[in-house]
């Protein structure tokens, strides 16, 4: 009997060690990163994101295939070396969720009053790299589209030559094409990615020199009219003081004319 209860006692420990070890590992597994909910977004770490997105341009490739993925995974490797706490599905989902907020802005503004609101250098920034990327976005999209469609024309040509040659005649077709010709190559577009970033610093550069030289002429035609208010008020001083010298030989003057006045007057008191 004893035997018998030491037995289940140590099956039932067994059971429940392996339920612990069970729900521990499942625990392990299923507890999500935290890269995503730990990271701080503001407008300058948006632009940081987006302008390494627009250097890398993970659009060169279809939606959802593996090379698009290793290009935000990059995207997400560069961020880390600046201190971003991210990773290829926080950057993806960033990128996603900026451009949803600008078309829901864009489409509050137009029912508002038809006119966009007054913008920051930064959200404007931010907003022309959002439309860059998103044209990118879209002629990705429509690439699939033209591939499956040229496909489905050259299936259909391959099968009505087929059916008009023998299978020597097929064989030998297909082994010339593939010897004579060569993969197209995939369209790159970031040679015009980095023609656009130059231009826009050659533009950023141009538009600082127009600004400091309206601040110099601001600075030089406020030096030349405070030079012209201290012309101003020299001439009213000069004015002031040949006003205060004439005033004074003016009662000079009459001083002297009732000094004689009264020489004559008691001149004549004397003569009587």
């Amino acid at each position: 009997m004893n035997d018998h209860r030491d037995q289940a006692e140590i099956s039932k420990m067994q059971s429940s060690t392996a339920e612990a070890q069970g729900s521990a590992s499942s625990s392990s597994v299923t507890k999500p990163s935290n890269a995503r909910s730990s990271m701080k977004w503001d407008e300058a770490k948006d632009i940081c994101l987006l302008k390494e997105a627009t250097m890398q341009n993970p659009f060169l490739y279809r939606k959802g295939s593996s090379e698009r993925g290793k290009i935000w995974s990059s995207v997400a490797a560069v961020l880390q070396k600046q201190g971003f706490k991210v990773d290829q599905r926080a950057v993806r989902d960033r990128y996603n969720f900026l451009q949803k907020k600008m078309k829901r802005k864009n489409v509050e503004d137009q029912r508002a009053s038809g006119l966009g609101t007054a913008e920051t250098d930064k959200q404007g920034e931010l907003r022309q790299l959002l439309e860059d990327l998103g044209n990118q976005e879209e002629d990705a999209e429509q690439l699939p589209k033209q591939n499956e469609e040229e496909k489905k024309r050259d299936d259909g040509r391959e099968v009505q030559k087929r059916a008009c040659e023998s299978f020597v005649e097929t064989r030998k077709r297909l082994s010339s094409t593939e010897t004579d010709t060569q993969p197209k190559k995939k369209r790159n577009t970031g040679g015009d990615t980095l023609v656009f970033l130059q231009q826009k610093l050659e533009m950023e550069r141009e538009l600082k020199s127009e600004e400091l030289a309206l601040r110099k002429a601001e600075i030089d035609r406020k030096e030349l009219e405070e030079v012209r208010h201290n012309k101003h008020l020299e001439q009213l001083q000069t004015q002031q003081l040949q006003m205060q010298q004439q005033f004074l030989q003016l009662q000079q003057q009459t001083q002297n004319m009732m000094v004689m006045m009264m020489q004559t007057l008691s001149k004549n008191s004397n003569e009587q």
